[in-house]
């Protein structure tokens, strides 16, 4: 009995550190994913000043979404301000450029769909002018991020709570096995 009950926690416990390493590894990839884009996006930029639709087909051949595009243009335009990489210096307005392009065909990109529908009819009816819901739209675009990164502390809170709760259970379960033998 004793043997099943050690192997059914030591079953739960290996299961569990291959769920956190297969996240891990998740994790580390798509990182890598981002960091290769970002050097080919370096490189395209002096290369060749590409349009839009170019760094998006680029992109697309690494697994990128637009956000993830947006975010490396925004960690380009960091480095350029304070001075890491002024080789791409005269690319800069390009790259703002690409921000503002962005901001004028989505302008609603990384609100959920319930609100984004909302928020393009209310842009229906302003004739499509998009710039009047921008201060609104990026209230809702952070007050998202605060959400998202408190539901990623309260997951990590209920798995290390779970994780207590099944050691618990399973020291409680040998300990009155080996009292009552």
């Amino acid at each position: 009995m004793i043997g099943i009950i050690i192997l059914i926690g030591i079953l739960v416990i290996v299961v569990f550190l291959v769920w956190i390493a297969v996240m891990i590894i998740d994790e580390v990839l798509t990182v890598k994913r981002i960091k290769n884009f970002e050097k080919n996006l370096k490189k395209s930029i002096k290369h060749c000043q590409p349009s839009l639709k170019e760094i998006e087909i680029l992109a697309s051949t690494k697994g990128i979404n637009q956000s993830e595009i947006q975010y490396v243009f925004k960690e380009i335009l960091r480095e350029i301000f304070i001075g890491n990489n002024m080789n791409l210096e005269p690319y800069k307005q390009n790259l703002l450029s690409y921000l503002d392009q962005y901001k004028r065909e989505e302008p609603f990109n990384g609100i959920p769909n319930e609100i984004r529908t909302q928020l393009e009819k209310l842009r229906e009816k302003l004739n499509g002018d998009a710039i009047i819901l921008e201060p609104l739209t990026e209230k809702i675009k952070d007050l998202l991020l605060i959400n998202k990164r408190k539901a990623k502390r309260e997951r990590i809170i209920s798995i290390s709570s779970l994780i207590v709760g099944i050691i618990s259970l399973f020291f409680a379960f040998v300990m009155t096995i080996i009292y009552y033998r």
